[in-house]
Order: structure tokens, then sequence, then C-alpha cells
């Protein structure tokens, strides 16, 4: 039966095609019209019997491939083992995948609004809009028959293609900007969040759009002065310099530049979210060129209504699609999030919010071997573990331990703790481990709280993960790289030394000697006074004065007021503080030891959200280690 199914499917395709083609082989125009459900298109005036289009998602039009692909005279290759399709055509290469709601053209992916789907008869149909607008056509639509229309004016090998992108501009509706659209030039990259859009051109022509955040304490006008300074002095001449002038609405500065290999132009825009950059690079050899580039820049808006405009944003009901095509897994994150990992990361994917006043909110999704980190609900309660043994203990509340829970069709394991900062605010985290095939997936969601329905919003995120199996083959092993100590090593002070878990790093310091632990991010520095005569009693008076100095200051707590305490083989002074700035606190350690008239002083730094009875008393442990030479 399914050798008979295929038969009849290679048939009905051979005579549909064959139909069409004879009829469009001498056109130099090609003229398409329809309507949703008809199975006859009008081609050039002549009827067409195909498979017919439908509608899916948010009124996105579904035709038969090979009818808009041939019908423009593209050639058309179909691999049955991956269900791709490749098309080409005068300067376009497009690859589709059934049922991939990303498309790859001219090597660069583009989002599309529905997936490729093969109907239950064989026929793979495809966005109409994206496809005919990439081959260079104009689609349109009259409301009052509801007919569409698609129109190619030039067909053949001599045809050329402005672009994937027709419309007269282009902007983000999100991040509320438009400018011209700038044909004759290729977007080479946009990042996922949409902060980062750059163009290019064969002539080695350039210009970039960044999207900032914008701070309170942003200042416009030594921003001005600073930036001029910086151009000015940096292998260039400075032949521009303007400003908004003062009352505009939207401030802005504008600055040009060259030398003798290169043409830089560059604008910024401060609105009352973001500061917006455009950077133009250009060679030297083509005047007209770079004048109509730059032309194309000054039409720059912060306001995404005007007309005819494409809109590059994938931000659909609060939130963008991510996706990896080689771990074969996408999941939406905000909106507000924008993308802080490398791009050149294959199994670990970090976000951050935008946010002003939010230095909590974020979400990590990470990909481990199973064989490397045991099952989900290993992997969970180790983390689990782990951090409940780092986290500072009295601002930290784990919500009982690790627990099953369903999201979906993904069965998985997490657990739940916050943290109450004192100048960050609140944060609440949840982890969520699942496992398929030979891999485990970690996803952890953290929210600034107290927010509105913030916990619905995160279990939403999780429940959008979408995961199928991967080809261990193809992929390999993925470790995971956590620096947990697994021994000392023999840390040189100068005079002496002490056993230092072998996870601490020598971080440099310009005076003394400085270890950091990467995981808790610990750092212990030593310095020794130059004198011979220093006393242990000394030392306790001056840093009982240091300590009335210190609680006299009103960023500074003392938590520890000085106090002699043993630690191996000798007696140490100890002074605890707490300092706050406008962004955070940290916890700092006094340790003061007397050998021989001189005095070794350790500074020891943690944290707020690590400075817990276990860092605390890995610090006592390495001090007591200490050997003389």
């Amino acid at each position: 039966m399914k050798k008979l199914l295929s038969i009849i499917i290679a048939v009905t395709l051979f005579f549909t095609l064959w139909t069409f083609q004879t009829v469009l082989a001498d056109d130099e125009k090609v003229e398409i019209g329809f309507c949703v459900g008809d199975e006859t298109l009008i081609i050039n005036g002549e009827s067409v019997t195909v498979e017919k289009p439908y509608v899916v998602g948010d009124g996105v039009t579904l035709v038969p491939l090979r009818v808009i692909t041939e019908a423009f005279g593209a050639e058309v290759e179909w691999i049955a083992e991956t269900k791709t399709i490749n098309l080409s055509y005068p300067d376009v290469t497009i690859i589709l995948q059934i049922d991939n709601p990303v498309a790859e053209v001219n090597g660069k992916a583009e989002q599309l609004l529905s997936a490729p789907q093969l109907t239950p008869t064989g026929f793979t149909m495809v966005p109409l809009r994206f496809i005919s607008e990439t081959f260079g056509a104009d689609v349109s639509y009259d409301d009052a028959t509801r007919r569409i229309t698609v129109v190619k004016t030039s067909v053949g090998s001599s045809s050329t293609v402005e672009g994937a992108v027709t419309n007269k501009n282009i902007g983000d509706s999100y991040y509320n900007w438009s400018m011209e659209n700038p044909k004759d030039m290729v977007m080479e990259y946009r990042s996922f969040d949409g902060t980062f859009t750059a163009f290019s051109d064969e002539n080695d022509n350039h210009f970039g759009i960044s999207i900032i955040t914008l701070y309170d304490e942003f200042d416009f006008e030594k921003s001005f002065v600073s930036t001029k300074s910086a151009i000015a002095s940096d292998e260039y001449t400075l032949v521009k310099a303007d400003k908004s002038p003062a009352g505009s609405e939207i401030k802005s500065m504008h600055f040009q530049a060259k030398n003798k290999y290169e043409f830089v132009d560059i604008r910024y825009y401060i609105t009352d979210k973001y500061h917006i950059e455009l950077y133009g690079s250009f060679n030297t050899e083509n005047t007209e060129v770079k004048d109509e580039i730059i032309r194309i820049m000054s039409t720059f808006t912060t306001n995404f209504k005007v007309n005819d405009v494409y809109d590059l944003s994938t931000v659909k009901n609060g939130y963008r699609k991510f996706e990896s095509d080689k771990l074969k897994l996408s999941f939406n994150v905000p909106q507000n999030f924008v993308m802080t990992s490398s791009d050149d990361l294959e199994n670990k994917f970090e976000f951050n919010t935008m946010d002003q006043g939010d230095e909590i909110s974020g979400m990590n999704v990470v990909v481990y071997s199973k064989s490397e980190v045991g099952s989900a609900e290993e992997l969970a309660n180790s983390d689990y573990n782990h951090n409940k043994q780092y986290y500072n203990e009295e601002i930290t509340r784990f919500n009982g331990e690790v627990k099953a829970r369903q999201y979906g069709s993904i069965n998985a394991y997490e657990y739940e703790m916050t943290i109450k900062y004192e100048i960050l605010g609140d944060k609440y985290m949840r982890d969520v481990f699942f496992e398929l095939g030979d891999y485990v997936y970690n996803i952890s969601v953290s929210q600034k709280i107290p927010s509105e329905n913030y916990d619905s919003r995160i279990s939403s995120i999780i429940s959008s993960v979408n995961a199928e199996e991967i080809d261990a083959s193809e992929v390999g092993i993925l470790m995971r790289n956590v620096p947990d100590a697994t021994g000392t090593f023999a840390a040189d002070f100068g005079d002496f030394t002490v056993d230092m878990p072998n996870n601490f790093l020598d971080s440099g310091a310009s005076n003394g000697v400085a270890y950091l632990n990467p995981i808790s991010g610990v750092i212990i520095t030593m310095q020794q006074a130059a004198t011979t005569e220093t006393t242990f009693e000394k030392m306790k008076t001056q840093m009982k004065e240091a300590q009335k100095i210190q609680a006299q200051r009103s960023d500074t707590t003392v938590v520890s007021s000085t106090a002699d305490i043993n630690l191996g083989n000798y007696k140490f002074l100890r002074l605890g503080l707490k300092i706050k700035n406008d962004t955070d606190v940290n916890y700092i350690q006094q340790f003061v030891m007397v050998k021989g008239g001189i005095a070794y002083v350790f500074n020891v730094g943690y944290p707020e959200g690590t400075y817990s009875d276990y860092s605390r008393n890995e610090v006592k442990e390495i001090l007591s280690s200490v050997k003389f030479k």
C-alpha cells in the first residue's frame, strides 16, 4: 500500500509540474493569483490545479513549493533523509527543512512565521510571502475579494534580486526604530536579541546598529566630550562633531572622521530606555557609494511607525524563541532578556535582563552528557547540595529539597531557592533538570521579586522547551566544568606556604599575593609589613583603632570585633566588616599573624551571596596550614 501511494504521488507531481511549466516557458513576467482554499491557481492567465493553499498560525499562507519556485525558474533539490529542500536562484540560495521554522538564506539564518509542512499526500507546503519576497516578488492581498496576488517582473538566469526584504524601510518594533532599507547591502549578522545588527557590501563597506540599556547616571554632555576625544585620538582626523540642540526630545550626537584608508560615520541616539549607536566604516575608494550609505544611515529614526516597514523583531507574545539546530533544542526567552553567552558556545546559553535596576533576572540553559554527570535526578541533587553548601545561610532559603515535576511531556527534577540581597533585592531561582537519550538538560531561571505572576511565568518558560533526542555520534561528549577542589597545593606566600585547595586560582595582585575561588568568588590576599619590630600587641592596638574608624563610616558595619583566634600552630588577630556601596554588599575579614617582628596581613573578601559557614571555614583551614620555610 505504501509503495502504491508513493507511485501515485510521484505521478501526480509529474503531471502537475509539467502542466504549468508548459504554460510559463516563454513568459518574461510571472503573475500568480488565487484565494486560500482554492485548488486552482491562475498563473499568467492560465488555470493550474494544485494542492490547496491553506492558512496556519497567525494568518500565514502555505502554498505548494514547486508551484512558486518553478514558476520563477528556481532549481529545487529534495533530500529525503533529512527532509531538506535546497533552492537555487540567481543571487539567492535557500535551505528549508520540514517542520523547522528557521531557514537559511545565503548562509544566514532567517526566522519563518511558520515551518514548512508535508501534506499527507506528499506535497511540500511553504510560507508564500517568505519564498516570494526572497525571490524578489511582490505579494499583495485584496481584502474585498480575499485574493492573493504574487508578481515577479522578471524570470530567468539573467534576473537579479535586491534581497530577501523588498520593503522600503526596515526596523524593530520592540526597540522602536526604523530606517530606509539598505537594499544594496547584506544583513550579515543580527544577534538573537536584536541588540546588534550588521550590514555590509562587497566593497568592504559596513555599518552596524547597537542597542544598549541607558542607565540613570548617563551624562550626555560628558559622553559627547569623551567620545569626541576618543575618536580624534584614535588615528583619525575628526571632520564632524555635532549634537542635538538643547531641549530636543531625542538627544543625539553625530561624528565623522577619516584617515588615509577609512572614513567613519558615528551616530548616537539617546531615548528614555536605550543608548542606540550607528557605526559606519567605509573604504575611501568610492565616494558615491559611501555617501549613499551615509544618506541611508541618516534616515534612522527612533520610531517604528512608518509606512512600508519590514519588522526585524522576532518578539511574539512577549517572548523570542531561541533554537539550537545542533542540539535539536528550542525554548522561549522573555523579550527583555539579552543573550550574554558567546555565540561560539555549543551547549551553554545564558540570558540576562536589560531592565534598569534589575541585576538579578536571567536564565541559563546547559546540556551535558549523561555519562559525565549521571542522571537528571543525580545532577539535580548534586547541584542542590553544592548550592546549599556555598550560599550564605543568613539570606538564602531553599523551598524544600529536590522534587519531581511534570512540564508538558518533560519529566523533570527541580529545586527552588530565594536569596534576599540587601542592595540588589530578592532573587527567586528555579533549577530544573531532565534527560533525553544520552544527555541531561539543566534550565535555571532567576527572577527579581516581588514580581507579578513570576511563578507562572517561569513555568511557562520551562514548559516551552522542545527537545529532540541528540545523536551522540555527532555532538560527542559535553562535560560539566564545576571547579570543585580535588586536593591542595603549596601556595607560596614568600616566607611561608599554605595548603591551598587546588581550585583556587592565582589571580595576581599589584601589591602582595592573591588567590581566588572561582565558585564562591572568595579572594585571599596577603601583604607583609616592611618593619621587623612589630609585635602582636602593637598590631592588636592598631586593628582596634582601625575598627573604631571603620565603625564611623556610613557604608561599613563591624560584624566581628578585633579578637584573638588560634589557627593551626599560630595565633591570629581577626576583624570582620560588612561594606555596602550603591550596587552590592561585600564582607571583609582581616587576619593578622606576627612572627619575627613581621606582620603578615591576610585580607579575605566574600561576596554577599557566598558569605557562608562553608566559605569561612575553608579560609580558616587554609590559614591553619601555614608552614614557614
